[in-house]
């Protein structure tokens, strides 16, 4: 944990990102789980309790505090996803790219995604983001104990959540030369 009175570089620069498929007869959905590696805080005055620098972000962005995951968070339209299938990166997984509203690169990094999460995200042309203190470790497998960790995280209060577009490379090259 770091104790910044301002952030003096991006919070994402150490995010670790999940991802877990969907839930056979669930919502359906596509996961991603933003965690940070080395949270930063800051702290207005001494007294103050110490805020997650990357939440407020998050929740002017539009993100919501998600209490139950079965549950679709809100759509923002202006962010993306963007998964691509780089060489060299382990069978399963991509280079996923996440650009928020202001053009700016929100994470960018290899996730392992399973081939019904991206064949899901891109059918169904979004995914949805989560982004809190789950305790998920994006090397893990099991995803029935992934699952339970982020169900455990949005009773406790500790996750926030929004549903983004998702196009893969090409599509998004079409869409830029027309």
């Amino acid at each position: 944990m770091t104790e910044l009175g301002e952030s003096l570089r991006s919070p994402a620069d150490d995010m670790r990102m999940s991802s877990l498929p969907p839930l056979p007869g669930g919502p359906g959905r596509a996961v991603l789980v933003a965690q940070l590696e080395n949270p930063q805080f800051f702290a207005d005055t001494p007294q103050a309790e110490l805020t997650d620098v990357l939440a407020p972000y998050l929740l002017r962005q539009g993100f919501e505090s998600v209490s139950d995951t079965a549950t679709a968070p809100p759509l923002l339209e202006c962010w993306l996803v963007v998964p691509a299938q780089v060489a060299g990166i382990e069978t399963g997984g991509s280079l996923v790219t996440i650009v928020d509203d202001h053009a700016e690169v929100f994470f960018t990094g290899p996730v392992f995604t399973p081939a019904r999460w991206r064949r899901t995200a891109l059918e169904s042309g979004e995914c949805t983001l989560y982004y809190g203190p789950t305790k998920l470790d994006p090397a893990s497998r099991d995803f029935p104990t992934q699952n339970r960790l982020l169900d455990d995280a949005a009773r406790a209060g500790g996750l926030l959540g929004a549903r983004l577009p998702c196009m893969d490379r090409a599509t998004l090259d079409a869409a830029a030369s027309q």
